[in-house]
């Protein structure tokens, strides 16, 4: 009898234990569960900090590379704006058309020349912290520059060949210009130009020149007695330069065609001074400059329900800056048209502005 009721204590003794070990791992086996899955929670949760962090970032990096290339486009808007303004009324003046008509009359005379070359010069100081410019000049009837400030040697050579004197777009050839004079069918620009980019005969840098006829105000007609042009170095629009360590990099590229029959030239990036002595034929791709001019046409005639939104801007997450390439050439860049404003309203230069911000790094672990 007792051997059998310690038998049975002892079964269930175990039995007992065995429940209890089941229970206290069937807990464990629970805590364990409910530990994994606030795991699984605190992981997501972080990762979705992580994804609303790099988010902001993105939105913010993103901000910062629109508001750079909106801004750089519209200060040379306003500077391009400023040289119009200033030719339009210094070839309206009656000092311009009286010093130039004796300058025109009597090519000959030193005083007339003189008389020219003193009121440009004076020009050239009254405007001095108004606009940006690199020289002002004048040519007379024929293309031959009658005045400079400063004074330099290209006075006295004939420029009729340059799109400043013609207007035509491209610089003609020499032999071509003097043919297109001796026919009759060389004429003077007809309002204000901007030309296409060149290389400056007295200086070698890239420039481009802003020019306007000077009226002769005893001619009912109001046929022109020369030309009035003031040129800029590419490289004084200093808006666009970022220093070294900056994670903006900033280009103006000109998308209309050129005289090789090429559009989209890069005339200012950080990286052309390193390309030697001819920095200045460089292109973006055919279709790159094919959605820039849209984006120009867009701003010209803009189209109507875009909430306010700003028709001159656009984004590209993956822009390859043309001088590095994938993958460390990547980044959201933004494109900005380079409008001017004048008395008969927008005037588009066919200038772009093209900032890029460096793709963001992953945070480090």
């Amino acid at each position: 009898m007792l051997a059998g009721f310690v038998a049975l204590s002892v079964v269930a003794l175990v039995s007992m234990g065995a429940a209890a070990f089941s229970q206290l791992a069937a807990r464990s086996e629970q805590l364990a569960t409910e530990q994994a899955r606030i795991a699984f929670a605190e992981a997501d949760r972080l990762r979705r900090l992580e994804a609303e962090a790099r988010a902001r970032a993105e939105a913010s990096h993103a901000r910062v590379v629109r508001g750079a290339a909106s801004f750089a486009a519209e200060t040379i808007a306003r500077e391009v704006s400023a040289i119009g303004r200033v030719l339009q009324a210094e070839a309206a003046s009656p000092l311009a058309s009286e010093t130039l008509a004796a300058a025109v009359a009597s090519p000959d005379d030193p005083r007339a020349r003189k008389a020219l070359q003193d009121w440009l010069e004076s020009v050239s100081r009254l405007h001095e912290a108004t606009v940006i410019s690199s020289n002002w000049f004048v040519t007379g009837p024929d293309g031959t520059q009658l005045a400079r400030a400063p004074f330099g040697g290209s006075v006295g050579q004939n420029f009729a060949y340059r799109d400043y004197f013609h207007g035509l777009g491209r610089d003609l050839d020499p032999a071509e210009a003097a043919r297109l004079e001796q026919e009759g069918r060389l004429e003077m620009v007809r309002g204000l130009h901007q030309t296409l980019v060149y290389r400056s005969v007295a200086t070698g840098n890239p420039m481009t020149t802003f020019s306007i006829p000077i009226s002769d105000p005893t001619d009912p007609d109001g046929s022109a007695l020369g030309v009035l042009g003031l040129s800029v170095e590419i490289g004084d629009f200093d808006v666009l330069r970022t220093g070294a360590d900056s994670d903006l990099v900033a280009m103006l590229v000109d998308t209309r065609v050129d005289a090789t029959g090429t559009a989209g030239l890069i005339l200012q990036h950080p990286a052309l001074s390193a390309l030697g002595p001819d920095p200045l034929r460089r292109y973006l791709s055919p279709e790159l400059v094919s959605r820039l001019v849209r984006l120009r046409s867009e701003v010209m005639l803009p189209l109507p329900g875009r909430d306010g939104q700003n028709p001159g801007l656009a984004i590209d997450p993956n822009f390859a800056d043309p001088f590095v390439g994938p993958p460390d050439g990547l980044g959201l860049a933004a494109f900005h048209p380079v409008i001017a404003r004048g008395p008969d309203g927008l005037r588009d230069t066919g200038w772009v502005v093209i900032v890029q911000g460096r793709r963001l790094r992953p945070a480090e672990e």
